[in-house]
Protein backbone atom coordinates (compact mmCIF):
# COMPACT_ATOMS: atom_id res chain seq x y z
CA UNK A 1 0.00 0.00 0.00
CA UNK A 2 1.41 3.09 -1.13
CA UNK A 3 1.94 5.51 1.87
CA UNK A 4 -0.35 9.25 1.90
CA UNK A 5 1.53 12.23 0.99
CA UNK A 6 0.21 15.51 1.59
CA UNK A 7 1.97 17.95 -0.17
CA UNK A 8 1.77 21.76 1.58
CA UNK A 9 2.99 24.80 -0.60
CA UNK A 10 3.72 28.26 1.25
CA UNK A 11 2.15 31.04 -0.84
CA UNK A 12 2.09 34.57 -0.69
CA UNK A 13 0.49 37.15 -2.96
CA UNK A 14 2.54 40.30 -2.11
CA UNK A 15 6.37 41.45 -2.77
CA UNK A 16 9.08 39.91 -1.12
CA UNK A 17 12.68 41.16 0.20
CA UNK A 18 14.85 42.32 -1.83
CA UNK A 19 12.64 41.58 -5.42
CA UNK A 20 10.45 43.58 -7.01
CA UNK A 21 6.87 42.93 -6.36
CA UNK A 22 5.56 39.19 -8.35
CA UNK A 23 2.93 37.38 -7.59
CA UNK A 24 2.98 34.48 -10.63
CA UNK A 25 5.15 32.50 -8.01
CA UNK A 26 2.26 30.27 -7.29
CA UNK A 27 0.77 30.02 -10.63
CA UNK A 28 4.86 28.98 -12.44
CA UNK A 29 4.76 26.18 -9.51
CA UNK A 30 1.44 24.99 -10.25
CA UNK A 31 2.15 24.50 -13.93
CA UNK A 32 5.61 23.00 -13.27
CA UNK A 33 3.68 20.58 -10.58
CA UNK A 34 1.83 19.75 -13.58
CA UNK A 35 4.28 18.62 -15.82
CA UNK A 36 6.20 16.33 -13.45
CA UNK A 37 4.89 12.31 -12.41
CA UNK A 38 4.05 12.29 -8.72
CA UNK A 39 1.66 10.23 -6.42
CA UNK A 40 0.63 12.89 -4.07
CA UNK A 41 -2.40 12.17 -1.94
CA UNK A 42 -3.52 15.89 -1.64
CA UNK A 43 -2.04 19.51 -2.37
CA UNK A 44 -2.43 22.24 0.26
CA UNK A 45 -1.84 25.67 -0.42
CA UNK A 46 -1.62 28.40 2.22
CA UNK A 47 -3.88 31.92 1.66
CA UNK A 48 -2.23 34.15 3.89
CA UNK A 49 -4.36 37.34 4.69
CA UNK A 50 -2.49 40.42 2.43
CA UNK A 51 -4.50 43.93 2.43
CA UNK A 52 -2.55 44.15 -0.96
CA UNK A 53 -3.56 41.31 -2.49
CA UNK A 54 -4.74 41.46 -6.36
CA UNK A 55 -7.92 40.42 -7.12
CA UNK A 56 -6.83 38.09 -9.82
CA UNK A 57 -4.18 36.42 -7.22
CA UNK A 58 -7.34 35.70 -5.39
CA UNK A 59 -9.36 34.21 -7.88
CA UNK A 60 -6.49 32.09 -9.17
CA UNK A 61 -6.01 29.94 -6.13
CA UNK A 62 -9.83 30.29 -5.57
CA UNK A 63 -10.08 28.45 -9.06
CA UNK A 64 -7.46 25.39 -7.57
CA UNK A 65 -9.68 22.64 -7.00
CA UNK A 66 -7.43 19.37 -8.64
CA UNK A 67 -4.12 19.30 -10.41
CA UNK A 68 -4.07 16.00 -12.20
CA UNK A 69 -6.58 14.34 -10.58
CA UNK A 70 -5.24 15.17 -7.27
CA UNK A 71 -7.37 16.98 -4.51
CA UNK A 72 -6.48 20.39 -3.74
CA UNK A 73 -7.52 22.46 -0.55
CA UNK A 74 -6.61 26.52 -0.49
CA UNK A 75 -6.37 27.31 3.34
CA UNK A 76 -7.35 30.92 3.91
CA UNK A 77 -5.34 32.32 7.15
CA UNK A 78 -3.83 35.17 9.31
CA UNK A 79 -0.57 36.45 8.09
CA UNK A 80 1.54 34.74 10.33
CA UNK A 81 4.88 32.98 10.69
CA UNK A 82 5.54 33.20 6.87
CA UNK A 83 5.76 29.87 5.13
CA UNK A 84 6.25 28.24 8.41
CA UNK A 85 3.18 29.46 9.77
CA UNK A 86 1.81 27.81 6.77
CA UNK A 87 2.60 24.95 7.13
CA UNK A 88 2.13 24.82 11.05
CA UNK A 89 -1.67 25.55 10.29
CA UNK A 90 -2.04 22.85 7.76
CA UNK A 91 -0.39 20.22 9.67
CA UNK A 92 -2.59 21.15 12.45
CA UNK A 93 -5.64 20.53 10.18
CA UNK A 94 -4.91 17.00 9.27
CA UNK A 95 -2.07 16.08 11.63
CA UNK A 96 -2.10 12.06 11.11
CA UNK A 97 -4.58 11.80 8.43
CA UNK A 98 -1.44 11.58 6.42
CA UNK A 99 1.76 9.40 6.82
CA UNK A 100 4.14 12.33 5.03
CA UNK A 101 4.05 16.07 4.43
CA UNK A 102 6.31 17.60 2.09
CA UNK A 103 6.65 21.45 2.73
CA UNK A 104 7.70 23.85 0.10
CA UNK A 105 8.11 27.13 -0.84
CA UNK A 106 5.94 28.96 -3.52
CA UNK A 107 9.05 29.89 -5.47
CA UNK A 108 10.78 26.76 -5.27
CA UNK A 109 9.07 23.96 -7.90
CA UNK A 110 9.25 20.59 -8.52
CA UNK A 111 11.44 19.54 -11.21
CA UNK A 112 12.08 15.77 -10.94
CA UNK A 113 9.82 13.10 -11.79
CA UNK A 114 8.46 10.79 -8.68
CA UNK A 115 10.30 13.37 -6.54
CA UNK A 116 7.87 12.69 -3.68
CA UNK A 117 8.91 8.78 -3.88
CA UNK A 118 12.36 10.14 -4.37
CA UNK A 119 12.11 12.19 -1.09
CA UNK A 120 10.21 9.18 1.08
CA UNK A 121 12.70 6.71 0.33
CA UNK A 122 16.07 8.89 1.28
CA UNK A 123 13.63 9.71 4.93
CA UNK A 124 13.31 6.54 5.52
CA UNK A 125 16.66 5.45 4.90
CA UNK A 126 18.21 8.49 7.00
CA UNK A 127 15.84 7.76 9.80
CA UNK A 128 16.01 11.01 10.53
CA UNK A 129 13.16 13.83 11.34
CA UNK A 130 13.59 15.76 9.09
CA UNK A 131 15.30 15.89 5.58
CA UNK A 132 15.55 18.95 3.74
CA UNK A 133 17.74 20.58 0.99
CA UNK A 134 20.42 22.00 2.97
CA UNK A 135 21.70 21.95 6.86
CA UNK A 136 23.59 24.56 7.93
CA UNK A 137 25.38 24.54 11.51
CA UNK A 138 27.84 26.62 14.07
CA UNK A 139 31.10 24.62 12.15
CA UNK A 140 30.77 26.82 8.84
CA UNK A 141 30.68 23.84 6.87
CA UNK A 142 29.43 26.15 4.26
CA UNK A 143 30.05 29.25 5.30
CA UNK A 144 30.41 31.43 8.89
CA UNK A 145 27.17 30.59 10.57
CA UNK A 146 26.08 31.94 14.17
CA UNK A 147 23.67 28.78 14.47
CA UNK A 148 23.64 25.89 15.78
CA UNK A 149 22.46 22.62 13.07
CA UNK A 150 19.31 23.93 11.24
CA UNK A 151 17.93 23.96 7.80
CA UNK A 152 19.26 26.19 5.73
CA UNK A 153 16.76 25.83 2.92
CA UNK A 154 13.85 24.21 4.52
CA UNK A 155 12.23 22.64 1.35
CA UNK A 156 12.09 18.92 2.53
CA UNK A 157 9.90 16.58 4.44
CA UNK A 158 8.68 14.73 7.58
CA UNK A 159 6.54 11.55 8.70
CA UNK A 160 3.08 12.73 10.30
CA UNK A 161 5.14 10.35 13.38
CA UNK A 162 7.95 13.26 13.67
CA UNK A 163 5.55 16.00 13.51
CA UNK A 164 3.33 14.35 16.21
CA UNK A 165 6.52 14.23 18.44
CA UNK A 166 7.72 18.01 17.35
CA UNK A 167 3.82 19.03 18.64
CA UNK A 168 3.73 17.13 21.78
CA UNK A 169 6.61 19.51 22.69
CA UNK A 170 5.36 22.57 21.25
CA UNK A 171 1.91 22.61 21.14
CA UNK A 172 2.19 23.52 17.51
CA UNK A 173 4.90 23.26 14.19
CA UNK A 174 7.25 26.43 16.02
CA UNK A 175 7.68 29.38 13.70
CA UNK A 176 7.61 33.31 14.33
CA UNK A 177 4.77 34.56 16.29
CA UNK A 178 5.52 38.23 15.80
CA UNK A 179 8.03 40.06 13.64
CA UNK A 180 10.09 37.93 11.85
CA UNK A 181 13.01 36.39 13.92
CA UNK A 182 14.63 33.29 12.08
CA UNK A 183 11.68 30.70 11.37
CA UNK A 184 13.90 28.43 9.79
CA UNK A 185 15.80 28.17 12.69
CA UNK A 186 12.76 28.16 14.90
CA UNK A 187 11.05 24.97 12.77
CA UNK A 188 13.75 22.70 11.71
CA UNK A 189 16.09 23.08 15.56
CA UNK A 190 12.44 21.50 16.92
CA UNK A 191 13.05 18.22 15.52
CA UNK A 192 16.10 18.30 17.17
CA UNK A 193 14.85 18.92 20.65
CA UNK A 194 12.38 16.40 19.82
CA UNK A 195 15.16 13.95 19.96
CA UNK A 196 15.18 13.60 16.49
CA UNK A 197 18.00 14.48 13.38
CA UNK A 198 17.89 16.80 10.57
CA UNK A 199 19.49 16.04 7.46
CA UNK A 200 20.06 17.06 3.80
CA UNK A 201 19.52 15.11 0.61
CA UNK A 202 22.48 16.57 -1.28
CA UNK A 203 25.35 14.44 1.26
CA UNK A 204 25.44 11.50 -1.28
CA UNK A 205 26.00 13.70 -4.50
CA UNK A 206 23.12 11.94 -6.37
CA UNK A 207 21.14 15.05 -5.70
CA UNK A 208 21.85 19.28 -5.23
CA UNK A 209 20.08 22.05 -3.80
CA UNK A 210 20.02 25.09 -5.49
CA UNK A 211 19.72 28.82 -3.94
CA UNK A 212 19.04 32.16 -5.50
CA UNK A 213 20.57 34.56 -2.81
CA UNK A 214 19.21 37.78 -4.53
CA UNK A 215 22.18 37.85 -6.75
CA UNK A 216 23.25 34.66 -8.12
CA UNK A 217 22.49 31.25 -7.93
CA UNK A 218 24.54 29.03 -5.39
CA UNK A 219 24.80 25.37 -6.03
CA UNK A 220 25.46 23.41 -2.73
CA UNK A 221 26.46 19.59 -2.56
CA UNK A 222 29.39 17.65 -4.08
CA UNK A 223 28.52 17.08 -7.68
CA UNK A 224 27.72 20.50 -9.22
CA UNK A 225 26.02 18.33 -12.13
CA UNK A 226 23.92 16.43 -9.53
CA UNK A 227 19.89 16.05 -10.47
CA UNK A 228 17.51 18.98 -8.45
CA UNK A 229 14.22 17.37 -6.65
CA UNK A 230 13.52 21.42 -6.62
CA UNK A 231 14.28 24.31 -8.11
CA UNK A 232 14.19 28.27 -7.23
CA UNK A 233 11.97 30.03 -9.59
CA UNK A 234 14.63 32.88 -10.21
CA UNK A 235 16.67 30.37 -12.41
CA UNK A 236 14.50 31.30 -15.47
CA UNK A 237 16.82 34.60 -15.20
CA UNK A 238 19.59 32.87 -16.62
CA UNK A 239 21.97 34.05 -13.57
CA UNK A 240 25.59 32.93 -12.46
CA UNK A 241 25.64 29.18 -11.28
CA UNK A 242 28.37 29.69 -8.51
CA UNK A 243 29.33 26.15 -6.68
CA UNK A 244 29.37 25.83 -2.95
CA UNK A 245 31.46 23.27 -1.77
CA UNK A 246 32.02 22.31 2.01
CA UNK A 247 34.16 24.23 4.07
CA UNK A 248 34.16 27.31 0.86
CA UNK A 249 33.55 30.58 3.21
CA UNK A 250 33.88 32.68 0.34
CA UNK A 251 29.97 33.07 0.05
CA UNK A 252 27.41 33.51 2.58
CA UNK A 253 24.98 30.35 3.77
CA UNK A 254 21.39 31.51 2.19
CA UNK A 255 20.70 35.27 4.06
CA UNK A 256 18.18 35.30 6.27
CA UNK A 257 15.53 38.39 5.45
CA UNK A 258 15.40 41.57 7.29
CA UNK A 259 13.95 41.98 10.67
CA UNK A 260 11.25 44.70 9.95
CA UNK A 261 8.08 43.97 8.06
CA UNK A 262 5.08 46.29 7.21
CA UNK A 263 1.60 45.26 6.96
CA UNK A 264 1.01 43.61 3.43
CA UNK A 265 4.82 42.23 3.72
CA UNK A 266 5.46 38.47 4.10
CA UNK A 267 5.76 37.48 7.94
Amino acid sequence: MKPSILYTIGSWSGSRAEINFDDSYLEKHIERLKKVAHNLTQISIGNPDNPSKREEFEEYIKSLSTINDVPVVVHDMPNIGRSYGQWSAIYEKYRTQFDYYIFVEDDYQPVLDNFDSVLVEMYEKKNCGYLCGLVLDETGRYAENIHKRHAGVSNGIASSAALEKVRDIFGFLPHDLEEYSNGQVLFSRAFLEAGMTIEEYIDTGEYRTLFFNHKNIAIYGPNKDAKDIFSPAQIEKKLKHIHVKESDRSLNPPPRRPNSRVIGKRR
